[in-house]
Formats: structure tokens, sequence, C-alpha cells
């Protein structure tokens, strides 16, 4: 694993972990749902001897218990209804855009991915423990190296008053990191400098024998520090292999409502590649997290990104916008490691043509799930709304209880 602890592992997004949250509530709440039937009301009815919304102001000392439970059921089908206009708004509010085009906010890990990892520590000695007086900084600009990409560390010494100190490097090796019978990969030595008392760190595996190693490669340093031995380690995850490579420029241009964007990969292993890209506006503000999850065949493929008309009229940014950042992989299930990784695409890759807002659509994503999922959401919410009624007929449409998502909704609608 990376010293600096991310995962190669696939996770779920935002999106997704909130709609299963989402559908999780609604579960529980579907079952509690079918116990606010004429069962559930009836035996509080018939120990009150009225009907709900009958009892007269004249009612006996006797008869007050019974309007206090008729009131706790009425409270309890109340709170039955919010809960499942709760669950219908949120997960309707929460899928409106498609999960390959959502806005960077739900991602703020994403929105710089190669920005460097820095930490800072207690030196860590040879012979074990800590020196708390000694702080170490490091920084390592890669986790992830496809064929021909370097990674470079840096290391100083500090100490609690943040004043730099001599460091000086005794030993240095990159090494494959193998398990069980797998047959080692020969040691390396990396490049090195010591500039400034810090020192700086290359490795490019593809130029040493580490050139077709597959994995998590380490390397260690040992250092002396005020005369103390100290040591530290840096992982990243190699690729050898390039399952793609990008050829010329992305493109832009306004398809079915969406700012559709084009990349060209010629692609050598056919399979399922995951491809992200971020999105700004012409103020550099972060906006989208692009996302593409699909099979690509052999040779040259279009990959079509495209950014949903309803976000870019909601966050209603300002053009022109700029495509930055763009990385992906061959996803290779039941493998350790499991991608093979394309080229990154650091930095500003395009920079749209601008669009008028008002050209894009405004219309929610829909989906054969997502109107599966609303259709038994808004099932739930009649369920509960008709047990309400039949019990109380006074409550009206007007007087039907609602969620604070619903109200939110609705005024966030008439604001221009």
């Amino acid at each position: 694993m990376p010293a600096n602890g991310h995962s190669g592992r696939f996770r779920l997004s935002g999106l997704q972990i909130a709609a299963l949250t989402i559908v999780i509530a609604a579960l529980i709440a579907g079952v509690v749902l079918q116990l606010r039937t004429e069962q559930a009301i009836a035996p509080v009815v018939a120990a009150a001897g009225v009907r709900p919304g009958t009892a007269s102001p004249q009612a006996t000392t006797a008869a007050l218990p019974a309007e206090a439970a008729l009131g706790r059921s009425k409270a309890m089908l109340e709170q039955q209804v919010v809960m499942a206009d709760q669950t219908l708004c949120q997960y309707q509010y929460q899928t409106r855009y498609p999960n390959t085009s959502r806005p960077v906010s739900e991602h703020p890990d994403q929105v710089y991915p190669n920005q460097p990892v820095l930490e800072r520590h207690a030196m860590r000695k040879a012979g074990g423990g800590t020196d708390n007086t000694i702080q170490m900084q490091s920084s390592q600009n890669r986790v992830y190296l496809a064929q021909n990409e370097s990674a470079e560390f840096v290391l100083a010494a500090v100490s609690q008053n943040g004043q730099k100190l001599p460091l000086e490097a005794e030993k240095i090796i990159s090494k494959g990191l193998v398990f069980g019978n797998t047959r080692p990969v020969a040691d390396v030595v990396p490049d090195m400098q010591n500039s400034d008392g810090m020192l700086h760190i290359r490795l490019t595996p593809q130029q040493t024998s580490l050139a077709t190693f597959h994995g998590t490669i380490r390397t260690e340093l040992q250092y002396r520090v005020n005369g103390q031995a100290g040591q530290i380690f840096w992982d990243v995850i190699y690729s050898p292999q390039l399952p793609a490579q990008w050829v010329g420029n992305p493109a832009d241009s306004l398809q079915e409502g969406a700012l559709q964007f084009a990349l060209k990969l010629q692609v050598n292993l056919p399979g399922r590649y995951v491809i992200t890209a971020r999105v700004d506006d012409a103020r550099g503000t972060p906006l989208a997290l692009l996302t593409f999850n699909d099979l690509l065949s052999q040779g040259m493929n279009s990959v079509r990104m495209p950014l949903a008309g309803n976000l870019i009229r909601d966050l209603n940014p300002v053009f022109p916008l700029r495509l930055r950042d763009i990385e992906g992989y061959l996803l290779k299930e039941d493998a350790d490691p499991d991608r093979l990784l394309l080229p990154r695409l650091d930095g500003e890759r395009l920079q749209t043509r601008s669009y008028a807002v008002k050209g894009f659509s405004d219309q929610e994503w829909q989906s054969e799930e997502r109107t599966r999922y609303l259709t038994e959401f808004r099932k739930d919410l009649m369920l509960a709304q008709g047990a309400l009624q039949k019990a109380w007929p006074e409550v009206t449409t007007q007087t039907m209880p609602r969620s604070d998502c619903s109200r939110q909704r609705e005024v966030s609608a008439q604001v221009p």
C-alpha cells in the first residue's frame, strides 16, 4: 500500500453511497408502512368509542386517555407520510444528474488529483521508536505510475520550531514487493540528489530492471540527522503495459441538450475502461467530475463524456469551460493489481467554445432504474397519505404534512 494510505481498490461514488442509503431507509420505511392499516388504527378507535375527528368539546374525563391515544396514532401516520415524502424527494434530488456527470463538490478528494502527497511526522529511528524533536517532511508526487512515468520523492528534516536540520542519505533502494513463491525482482537504486539540505529522489521504473514489474514498488531510504539513523519508505503502484493510448486532442459540442466531450483512444487491449476528467469554468472554479465506465473494443474508439445540461444550468458557470486532469485505466477484475494505467493527461487539455447557458436542457436525468425507484417511492407516499386520510377524512391535499426536502425544493424552484 502507498505510504500515504491511498487505496487502489474501486470505491463507490458519493452518489451511489447516498442512493444506497436512501434505498435502505426506504425499505425500512416500507416495512413500517405496512403497519399503518386499519388493523393498526381500529383498536384505538374502538377503545375510544368515537370516530376520528368527532369527539365533542363536552367529552368526559374518562374519554381523555382514548382521545390522547387517537392523537398519538394520528401523529404516527403523519410521521410516516413525512418519512415517505422525504425518501422520495431526496432520491429524486440526488439522482437528478447522471452518475457520469456530477458536481465536483461531491468528490473533494478528486478535485486536484495530481497534487503531491505531503506528510510530516516524527523521525522514525532505524532501531525502532521515534524522536519527536526531529520532524521529517516528505512529499510524493504520484501514487500510481504508468509506463514511462516517474515518481519523485522529497525529504527534509526540521526541528520542532521549524529550523532546517542537516540531512544525509546512507542507503536507498527501490524494490518490487512480491508475495508467496513469486520470483523476486532485482532491487534498483533510484536517482538521488542532496540540494539545500533536502533529498530529491526520482524513480523511473521503465529505465530499470523493474520495467516489466506490475505491482507495488517500495523505495526505502536510510538516512542520518544529527548523528541519528532514521528510515522512511514510499510506495507506488506501477503499471508496465499501456492498454491504450490517447490520440489527438479532445473536442466539444452541444448535443441533445448536454455539453459533449469526445476523446479518441487507440485501444490495444479491449475491456472495461474507467476514465475520469475535471471541468472548471472560465474563472478557474471547479465545476464537475466526469466519468466514463464502459467496454471498449480493440482499435480506435471515441470516448464520450457528457456534461449534463441541467447541471450546467443549475451551477450557471462562466464560459468557456476547461477540461483538465484526465486519467484512466483498464479494469482487471479478480486480479491484483486490478488495473493497467493509461498515460495521465495533466493540466488543461481543452478550452470549450462559449455557449449560452439557456441552450442546455433543464430536464432531469432519466434511466430505467431511476424510474423504477421513483415509482415505488411514490407508491409508498400515496399509501401513507391514503392511510392518514382514511382515518382522518378532514386532512386535505393542502393540509397534508410534507418533508423539509419538499419545502426546500419548492422554494428553490420559485427562485428565478
